[in-house]
């Protein structure tokens, strides 16, 4: 017991002091947590206030009240816009809103053209243009902004912003103007390249980048500024590759014919866009869409050229043209080769192709166009319509090369109790040899029709034969129709021709136009619009010529009917066009 005792009081110490450091590490304990809870709730406090802040700084487009419709502006500039002695690497474009994010690297451009592309950076209101590489000295640059700077809330666009700048003491001022318009149609041209070169050679078009240029507008005007006094060769191009030169075949070109001088802000100047001729006939391409057809695209006209099949035996073909006469479509009877060889001779050209064939399977996957009729429309018609003094044409969606002469076409018409029998004929186009199946008859007017074409009456280019099929249509009244009375009065000194064509392009009339007054007539017109050209045929071939650059050839000039030409039914119009003499007049009698 006395040893007990001895012990008690040391142990009863140990536990002592053990509870007062446990109550120790609990009170720690306890502190940390609760300083941590404050901690945390302080992160969280911060958390809820960046997402607030973030959320009132994110560029979205506000709800409610009145639409946004005014661009941005540009509130302040460093350097400032027209600095001199510019040295800067940086151009910084602060707006008075945010902007988006676009493709500034082909939207925005430098005039003259830098070395190098700059870097575009957008950081909260402000648009950061790097520029990397050498400027010029004694320079005066523009950067052309186009379309490029837009709102983020609408989509509102700040158009043709300018920022100038010059490396020099001064800031250069002069001016050029013009319109840019194609040659074919005489439409303006958009966003085409108009360019100054101070190279004044054939050639520096093809092997540098020009000293100025801007683009056209959807008007087809343009405007160059900030130009230094000087002669330049002024050139439009559509860039396909955007180099800044004249380096593809297919690029469409128009030029002054002789070098500009700069010295004003007078200047204003027409360019006339045109693929130019190629250097010399060849095949762009051939391919094979279908079974049964071939398709060569050629860099020049055709003059009158001759396609043969190399190979054994002898297989059905017909040769057909597009209007333009630069692609040749050759239907062959032949579903099963792999591919063909072709030999095709035209003046003073002549070569060899293969082509690759699409081939027919057997589980009609890949297959040849159906033997089937094709609605052929009028001219200046709609195809279920019939003038009653003109012949029916139609037309299968494969040419017809035979007609079975053991068959007849049959007639039925609203008031005959009685079916006519009539013997149909080919016709082809003599540009295109498009091919046609013509009916004629003396049809009377509003009257319906309907034409019945027996199975097996005509044969197509596959040897196959029409399955049995009807055309109804309906002759309408000549007071249902107009007249065109048309005189075109040329002058003495230039040759012309001209061509007259429905809205829907369809030709009605070309003709060649002797000096001074043509009185021309056109007859039963259905109402609606009709388009007129006259075309300058310098070389007296009876077809529009393109330019050539590398000649210093322009296009052959086409004037064309600026005013609408509409007839109405039971109208008698009159028109008058001038050509270099004076302006169109335009009369008409109800």
């Amino acid at each position: 017991m006395s040893k007990i005792n001895q012990y008690l009081p040391p142990v009863l110490n140990i536990f002592s002091s053990s509870r007062k450091f446990w109550k120790s590490v609990l009170s720690l304990l306890h502190a940390y947590f609760c300083r941590l809870n404050i901690v945390l709730k302080q992160l969280f406090i911060y958390i809820t206030i960046a997402f607030v802040i973030s959320g009132c700084a994110s560029q979205v487009a506000p709800t409610g009240g009145d639409k946004d419709v005014t661009p941005p502006e540009v509130i302040r500039s460093n350097p400032d816009n027209l600095t001199i002695h510019f040295n800067a690497g940086k151009i910084n474009l602060s707006f008075n809103e945010y902007i988006q994010q676009g493709d500034f690297g082909s939207e925005i451009f430098f005039s003259p053209a830098v070395d190098e592309n700059p870097l575009y950076r957008i950081h909260g209101r402000t648009l950061s243009i790097s520029i990397n590489g050498e400027l010029k000295p004694q320079t005066t640059y523009s950067i052309n902004f186009g379309n490029a700077i837009k709102d983020i809330a609408e989509g509102n666009i700040l158009t043709n912003y300018q920022y100038v700048f010059s490396t020099g003491g001064y800031i250069d001022s002069l001016k050029i103007k013009g319109m840019v318009k194609g040659a074919a149609d005489a439409l303006p041209k958009e966003n085409m390249i108009v360019m100054l070169y101070s190279d004044l050679s054939d050639s520096g078009i093809a092997k540098s980048r020009p000293a100025y240029y801007t683009h056209s507008r959807e008007d087809g005007t343009f405007e160059i500024n900030h130009l230094k006094a000087g002669i330049y060769k002024l050139i439009a191009l559509n860039d396909l590759d955007a180099n800044l030169m004249f380096s593809q075949a297919g690029e469409d070109i128009g030029f002054a014919d002789s070098s500009i001088d700069v010295n004003d802000t007078s200047g204003f100047y027409s360019l006339v866009l045109f693929k130019s001729f190629a250097p010399k006939q060849k095949v762009i391409n051939t391919t094979s869409s279908q079974p049964g057809k071939v398709t060569i695209a050629f860099a020049r006209h055709l003059e009158k050229p001759e396609v043969t099949l190399i190979g054994d035996g002898v297989k059905r073909s017909i040769l057909q043209f597009n209007a333009t006469k630069d692609t040749a479509y050759i239907w062959i009877d032949d579903f099963v080769s792999d591919s063909i060889f072709l030999s095709i001779r035209d003046t003073n050209y002549a070569d060899t192709v293969g082509v690759r064939m699409k081939k027919a399977d057997e589980k009609g996957k890949i297959s040849p166009p159906k033997f089937t009729l094709v609605a052929a429309p009028r001219k200046g018609r709609l195809s279920l319509s019939q003038e009653p003094d003109k012949p029916v044409e139609f037309e299968f969606a494969t040419p017809v090369v035979s007609i079975n002469e053991t068959k007849s076409l049959s007639l039925l018409s609203d008031s005959a109790t009685q079916r006519s029998f009539i013997k149909p004929a080919i016709v082809s186009d003599t540009a295109t040899n498009k091919i046609k199946v013509s009916v004629s008859f003396p049809f009377q007017e509003k009257m319906g029709y309907k034409l019945i074409i027996p199975d097996s009456t005509f044969m197509d280019v596959y040897g196959r034969y029409n399955d049995s099929t009807s055309i109804q249509f309906l002759t309408f009244e000549k007071t249902e129709t107009g007249n065109l009375a048309l005189t075109i009065i040329t002058d003495s000194v230039k040759h012309y021709y001209y061509e007259f064509r429905s809205s829907e392009g369809e030709l009605i009339s070309k003709a060649v136009l002797r000096e001074g007054p043509n009185a021309l007539t056109f007859s039963s017109l259905r109402p609606g619009n009709y388009t007129l050209r006259v075309v300058e045929d310098q070389n007296l071939n009876g077809k529009w010529d393109t330019g050539d650059y590398w000649k210093h050839l322009q296009p052959e000039k086409i004037y064309t009917y600026s005013g609408e030409i509409t007839l109405r039914a039971n109208w008698d119009l009159e028109l008058e066009m001038k050509i270099g003499v004076a302006k169109r007049s335009l009369t008409n009698n109800n």
